[in-house]
């Protein structure tokens, strides 16, 4: 399947999230790991951007400290939904044009800082 790609100007925009949130699903799946959960995958994004008035700093900022696949989460990384990180990671090469690593890629370049 063929995604979108966006630059990172462009990812506070609904296609941006219908897109990547159409990568993780099919990414999930092609993994054999989808969960029903995933269907609401960044769901509260395009909520917050019309609540908050399109300000994506702060709509990316508070989605990172609450959503469990990012390793900002305020519950500690223990508890992390490690699965769905590596479901995030893996896919953002596909709609993101400054993600272009793999999961394992992602991994090691975090590690190694």
């Amino acid at each position: 399947m063929k995604f979108k790609k966006f630059e990172p100007k462009d990812k506070s925009g609904f296609s941006y999230w219908f897109w990547h949130w159409l990568a993780y699903n099919y990414t999930a799946k092609k993994l054999g790991v989808w969960k029903i959960k995933y269907i609401l995958h960044d769901i509260e994004k395009p909520w917050l951007m019309l609540l908050w008035r399109n300000d994506y700093s702060r709509v990316q900022k508070w989605h990172r400290e609450h959503a469990d696949h990012h390793l900002e989460y305020r519950k500690g990384m223990l508890n992390m939904d490690i699965e769905a990180t590596l479901i995030d990671w893996e896919c953002s090469r596909f709609t993101k044009e400054a993600a272009p690593k793999t999961a394992l890629e992602t991994y090691n370049m975090i590690y190694e800082k």
